[in-house]
C-alpha cells in the first residue's frame, strides 16, 4: 500500500494491472489517483500502487508539473531526437495538450518540433485539429481524439494561452 505523502505528482509507481507508471495527479484525502503508464493514462485507487521513488522535490507545481511530468514518461519510454525523428509514431496525450496550449507561431512550430522530436510540419498539422480546421465529417483519427480530450478537460479558452513553450519544458530535451 502506498504512503499518502509520498503519492505526489512525479512519484514512479507500480500497478498489479498496469505496471509501472508515474503519478500525474494525487491530492490528499482522495482514494484514486491519476496515474501515466506505458499504455496511457488510469485513475486508479492508491491502495493498489506500491511506491518505487516518492515524488521529486523541485517539479513544477500544477497543470505545468503535470504535463512535465508526464512529457518525461513519453521521452523516457518512447525516446526522442532530432526533428523528425519520431515521425510515423502516434502521439500520445501530454504531446496533444503541450501543443494544444502553446500559441501557433513558426518560432513555437520549430521549438515543439525539436522538444518532440517531430517535424514542424506535424506541428502545424496538429494545431490545425486543434484550431478545428474545417475537415470532413469522416475524418477520425487519434488526434482528433487527443485534441477533443485535452480541450474538453482544459476548456477552449486554454488553447495557445501559452505564448511560448515554457522552459520546465525545454529543459527536458537534455534529460
Amino acid at each position: 500500500m502506498a504512503e499518502p505523502q509520498s503519492l505526489g505528482a512525479g512519484a514512479r509507481v507500480r500497478h498489479a494491472q498496469w505496471g509501472e507508471g508515474t503519478v500525474v495527479f494525487a491530492k490528499a484525502g482522495f482514494p484514486k489517483v491519476k496515474v501515466q503508464f506505458r499504455s496511457g493514462e488510469q485513475k486508479v485507487d492508491a491502495s493498489e500502487l506500491t511506491v518505487l521513488q516518492a515524488a521529486v522535490a523541485g517539479t513544477p507545481e500544477g497543470e505545468l508539473g503535470s504535463l512535465v511530468t508526464r512529457l518525461r514518461d513519453v521521452f523516457r519510454n518512447y525516446g526522442r531526437g532530432e526533428p523528425g525523428s519520431r515521425t510515423g509514431m502516434h502521439y500520445d496525450l501530454a504531446e496533444v495538450e503541450l501543443i494544444f496550449r502553446v500559441r501557433h507561431n513558426p518560432e513555437n512550430s520549430s521549438v515543439l518540433a525539436q522538444v518532440l522530436g517531430r517535424k514542424p510540419d506535424a506541428i502545424a498539422y496538429v494545431w490545425r485539429w486543434c484550431e478545428q480546421a474545417n475537415f470532413p465529417p469522416e475524418a477520425d483519427n487519434e488526434i482528433v481524439r487527443h485534441v477533443q480530450t485535452v480541450a474538453e478537460r482544459l476548456g477552449g479558452a486554454k488553447r495557445g494561452t501559452w505564448l511560448f513553450v515554457p522552459p520546465e519544458i525545454l529543459r527536458l530535451r537534455g534529460s
